[in-house]
């Protein structure tokens, strides 16, 4: 895990499986938070009482996501956009067959790749490997 001096905030997405929700993932004073934008508190915990459950990647996206555990439950943490996030949404979607609108999601979800997989990759080493 990382040093006590060690800050860093970016953009995740806490993924549920319907309706992923974007927030801010920050490190600071030895706390690790996930607030989504609304400003609820998703987790707030002390680094040394996180737990890296595993960084799947399932050959695709390297250090695109982390399954963490914080407070005594589970989280899966995204740095790319999920494709049932709403910012893959676009109000000109409408009307349009539902296999364009899936695949238009996942091309605007594939933008956030490059700056997401390298957020996860700072995070990858600040919060280290599965315990």
């Amino acid at each position: 895990m990382a040093d006590d001096d060690q800050a860093m905030a970016s953009a995740a997405w806490l993924y549920k499986a319907f309706g992923s929700k974007m927030g801010v993932l920050e490190l600071a004073d030895n706390q690790l938070s996930l607030r989504l934008t609304d400003g609820k508190a998703v987790f707030e915990s002390a680094l040394d009482e996180v737990e890296v459950l595993g960084w799947p990647s399932y050959g695709i996206a390297p250090n695109s996501q982390v399954k963490l555990r914080a407070g005594g439950k589970k989280y899966r943490v995204c740095f790319v956009a999920p494709t049932n996030a709403s910012e893959t949404f676009s109000a000109s979607d409408g009307g349009l067959p539902p296999e364009f609108i899936q695949m238009l999601r996942a091309r605007r979800a594939a933008a956030t790749y490059p700056a997401g997989q390298k957020a996860g990759a700072a995070w990858h080493h600040l919060l280290g490997d599965e315990a």
